[in-house]
């Protein structure tokens, strides 16, 4: 019993995480939007030949895709936790 009440703590962990990095990426967004209207040119290292800068569009959607990758990857990890957890009560 104590093992499944630990798995419920963890679980409880999790969605907490996912919500903080939820919460980072609405963050990072409001500061994108503002970085935009700012108009403020990239940083580009001086030592990077080459170097394509990105348009905000491409950031902002890559940084989205990484946030959805991240919140599917912690729910599969949470869909495998609780699959186990269901086999361990059975």
């Amino acid at each position: 019993m104590e093992f499944m009440q630990e798995m419920a703590e963890s679980m409880t962990k999790m969605k907490d995480s996912m919500a903080s990095v939820e919460e980072k990426v609405a963050q990072l967004q409001k500061q994108s939007a503002r970085v935009e209207k700012e108009n403020v040119p990239p940083l580009i290292s001086s030592n990077v030949a080459n170097f394509v800068p990105m348009s905000p569009e491409v950031v902002e959607a890559l940084r989205a895709e990484a946030a959805l990758n991240e919140r599917q990857r912690m729910e599969a990890a949470l869909g495998d936790f609780q699959a186990q957890l269901e086999s361990e009560k059975n």
